[in-house]
């Protein structure tokens, strides 16, 4: 019907907007790793902090994610490789104080890092994840191709979690610590925009992505609930009373604030 038709008009809009976010991001350039779908057209591979764990040597010394390693010394020996296994190997076996050489944007800088235990089992680390990172761009249309293609890996990926989510919640195995709320957000997407436009794009095209699967959930109050009551009213072929569909939009609506409002509070805790 039309009134289907428009409410999933919202939905489809999510992942066509995410659809032009990746695209343009493949047009700009966008980071990837030297393994995968786009292996052979890696261009500018480096050896690049993708994370950084909190309260680490490694954020103490002002070492930040997406900055490139130039060279790593500990003593008389040195490192300069593109290869993270072997960069990896070497901080752990590194003894003494390690001095990092890296590049942020146009900026050269050094730090000193004292490697430690108990972040790796079995040997000294100093809280950073590294991989070999370079950037893969496309032509007009071989972007919006290969936008189409990851945005549909994107919205398989997400509904496959959010389903299994789902499971474990219903069987009392959920981890709220894992959802992130919009105070959450706001900070990821703080440390999106610090990183750049290609990540804060990629990373508004995911949220996008999320709001079209979870908007499509079979919860009163959302679009997903709204298309089951017009299924339902088409197999019974009479409209459900206005009082009871009130009824469950409000309780749907009433416990979705609820589990915004547990989820902001530990948003905050985290930040705190």
């Amino acid at each position: 019907s039309v009134q289907a038709l428009v409410l999933a008009s919202g939905v489809l809009g999510n992942i066509v907007f995410a659809w032009l976010l990746i695209s343009i991001t493949f047009l700009s350039g966008v980071p990837s790793g030297v393994e995968g779908r786009y292996a052979g057209e890696v261009q500018n591979a480096a050896l690049t902090i993708i994370s950084v764990l909190p309260d680490s040597p490694a954020e103490r010394a002002g070492l930040k994610a997406g900055d490139v390693i130039l060279s790593l010394r500990d003593g008389a020996r040195s490192f300069e490789d593109t290869n993270g296994e072997l960069a990896r190997a070497f901080i752990g076996e590194t003894s003494g104080t390690l001095a990092v050489r890296y590049k942020r944007g146009e900026m050269e800088a050094s730090a000193e890092v004292l490697p430690v235990q108990g972040i790796i089992a079995g040997k000294p680390a100093i809280g950073v994840s590294l991989d070999t990172v370079g950037v893969v761009q496309f032509g007009f249309f071989r972007s919006f191709y290969e936008g189409a293609l990851m945005s549909w890996d994107l919205l398989r990926e997400v509904t496959v979690g959010l389903l299994g989510f789902i499971k474990q919640a219903f069987l009392g195995e959920a981890d709220l610590s894992a959802i992130t709320g919009p105070v959450g957000i706001a900070g990821l997407v703080g440390e999106a925009r610090v990183l750049g436009l290609v990540y804060l794009l990629s990373f508004t095209a995911f949220i996008s992505i999320n709001l079209a699967v979870i908007n499509l959930l079979p919860i009163p109050a959302l679009d997903g609930g709204r298309l089951l009551f017009l299924a339902i009213e088409g197999v019974v072929r009479r409209p459900i009373p206005v009082r009871i569909t009130r009824a469950l939009n409000t309780v749907g609506f009433v416990l979705l604030i609820l589990l915004m409002v547990v989820i902001t509070y530990r948003d905050i805790v985290k930040m705190m």
